[in-house]
């Protein structure tokens, strides 16, 4: 069976974010004061983000991944700034406004 658009993004961007030095996890396998990417991290009203990093145990950085064709415009924008300022609690993010 051929890969989903989405699956094939993964794929790059685990790559990318392996490449730079992060671990990669499910957000059931995440070990306070990693420092980690965790996939399908779960956010303020019921959402993932596609990734959220983190370092000594604060979240530091979302990352929304989309399809290469994607303009990656304002609404893009704004669900990625959506995230960084609605992550559950117990993430510790270290947002900055």
């Amino acid at each position: 069976m051929p890969m989903l658009p989405e699956e094939k993004a993964r794929v790059k961007i685990d790559k990318q974010l392996r490449n730079a030095g992060w671990d990669i996890v499910a957000r059931n396998e995440y070990l306070p004061n990693s420092t980690s990417a965790v996939k399908e991290a779960l956010m303020g009203g019921n959402t993932e983000s596609d990734y959220l990093l983190f370092i000594d145990g604060k979240a530091i950085a979302v990352v929304e991944a989309k399809r290469e064709e994607n303009p990656l415009g304002d609404e893009v924008k704004k669900q990625a700034e959506d995230y960084a300022v609605s992550p559950q609690d117990w993430y510790g993010f270290n947002y900055c406004h």
